[in-house]
């Protein structure tokens, strides 16, 4: 993980992140899979629906609901 911080005019800061593209993948499954253990989906027990279907259900921008 590389984190740069940079300082612009009139008191604002600029935080840049940058995070290899596994480490984000694999944190986005672990999101999925947490939220997974609490959403109702039908015909699967909580927690053991495919991540697409989740997905479908709450949408796949899943770091809005941390």
């Amino acid at each position: 993980m590389k984190v740069t911080l940079e300082k612009e005019e009139n008191n604002v800061l600029k935080l840049n992140i940058e995070i290899p593209a596994k480490d984000a993948a694999n944190e986005y499954n672990k999101a999925a899979k947490k939220i997974s253990e609490h959403v109702n989906i039908a015909g699967f027990r909580k927690g053991k629906a495919p991540r697409n279907l989740v997905e479908q259900h709450v949408g796949s921008n899943l770091s809005t609901l941390r």
